[in-house]
């Protein structure tokens, strides 16, 4: 019975398809050909939500890409996904196009237009990356700047929680027509994880407050090959865009050259200043391996006993720095020679990395100060798990759901 089925289905998928094949003309097959790869082409995606206070720095961003279009040498473009006062520009949310022309001016095209919606919700990044993919198969790289608010890895309850909600990018303060706020304004970093597709994106930026934690990066680890962003808090002005859109578009980028010269433009404006490093993520699963070493050593008693006001942080939003230095926190309780194996790996994972000497410190009490100094910086950030302070926050519920806990713990 086995085979005389298998004989009769092959039989009778081999007339079927002979009748199909069969009643088609030549001009009926039609085959879906891959455009092929423009080895000249970059195409950079910048996501911004802006429907907050910062509507008015990301016009002004949109006006230094262009600037910055103006000096590129090939044919690449960038797309601008902005959520933010239709007022200020028509038919928002909506994905322009931005191109340098022959005549060398610059070109800019509405793709698409959309419904308003909360921006920072996975259904909405996600289709809007799936329709720059669309738009950019010719392509030889990809990049993705997520413009906004940030809070790392923190959850979007915060600081009401009664329910674990990993937060990470965006503050959409609008959520349809009517113009009311949505309940959670911010993606999960879960979320955001799961609707960025594997080898798409070469490198992501954060033009957002604290996004570069161990926490986030782990995170986006398997997304791309390279991420950048402010361990601590960053000015609201954004990048110097007019001087970065032609190092990213160029065919040959240099990564690091990139990330040096946004940390000089915070450096020079003096507006807040910021801590910022460049991120390889082939090698932060290496970085996890060695942390989970010197967890299995250290008990979470010994990881917690001394006080997070002795351990560099990056922010004062909500009382005690939530953010420590991922290396000064493990000084606090590890020996040198039990942290060379993690410090090797470190300068593997972080390829560069440089601090203001002073960052903006976020602060809502007025007991803390406007500016935090920074005496230590490694080039990420970690989150102190366990402490008893957590519990009375509610966040780390939140942490144990994060791929970052789940490889070291």
């Amino acid at each position: 019975m086995y085979y005389f089925n298998n004989y009769f289905k092959s039989f009778l998928f081999s007339i079927t398809l002979s009748v199909l094949l069969g009643a088609c003309t030549k001009e009926d097959l039609i085959i879906d050909k891959e455009e092929p790869i423009n080895l000249n082409k970059t195409s950079l995606l910048v996501y911004m939500v802006a429907d907050n206070n910062l509507n008015y720095d990301a016009l002004n961003n949109i006006e230094k890409i262009e600037e910055g279009l103006m000096n590129i040498e090939n044919e690449s473009n960038v797309f601008i996904y902005f959520d933010g006062n239709p007022a200020q520009l028509k038919n928002s949310p909506l994905l322009l196009k931005l191109s340098k022309s022959k005549n060398h001016s610059i070109t800019t095209d509405t793709v698409k237009t959309y419904q308003e919606a909360n921006s920072a919700n996975k259904e909405r990044v996600a289709l809007v990356l799936n329709d720059f993919i669309l738009e950019t198969k010719d392509a030889s790289r990809k990049g993705l700047i997520l413009w906004s608010h940030g809070t790392g890895w923190l959850p979007a309850c915060f600081p009401n929680c009664n329910e674990a909600n990993s937060r990470a990018f965006g503050e959409d303060q609008i959520e349809n027509e009517k113009g009311e706020t949505p309940k959670i304004r911010s993606i999960d970093i879960k979320d955001l994880a799961k609707v960025i597709p594997h080898n798409t994106f070469e490198y992501i930026i954060f033009d957002a407050c604290l996004m570069q934690s161990v926490e986030v990066a782990y995170q986006l680890r398997n997304k791309t090959d390279f991420i950048f962003g402010g361990v601590s808090l960053v000015p609201a002005t954004g990048l110097s865009y007019e001087k970065l859109i032609p190092i990213l578009t160029n065919i040959s980028s240099d990564y690091i050259t990139a990330a040096k010269l946004i940390f000089d433009e915070y450096k020079r404006k003096n507006d807040g200043g910021a801590s910022y490093s460049l991120v390889k993520t082939s090698e932060l699963e290496n970085l996890a391996s060695a942390v989970k070493q010197l967890f299995n050593k250290y008990s979470l008693e010994d990881r917690n006993k001394f006080s997070t006001r002795k351990i560099q942080g990056f922010d004062h939003a909500y009382g005690e720095s939530l953010f420590l230095d991922f290396l000064d926190y493990l000084y606090s309780f590890a020996t040198q020679e039990d942290l060379s194996l993690i410090k090797d790996q470190l300068n593997k994972t972080v390829l560069y990395k440089n601090s203001t000497k002073t960052v903006l410190s976020g602060r809502v009490l007025t007991q803390y100060p406007q500016y935090m100094t920074v005496n230590f910086f490694s080039g990420l950030s970690i989150h102190k798990y366990g402490q008893q302070r957590n519990t009375y926050l509610n966040i780390d519920s939140a942490y144990e759901e994060l791929d970052w806990y789940k490889a070291v713990f």
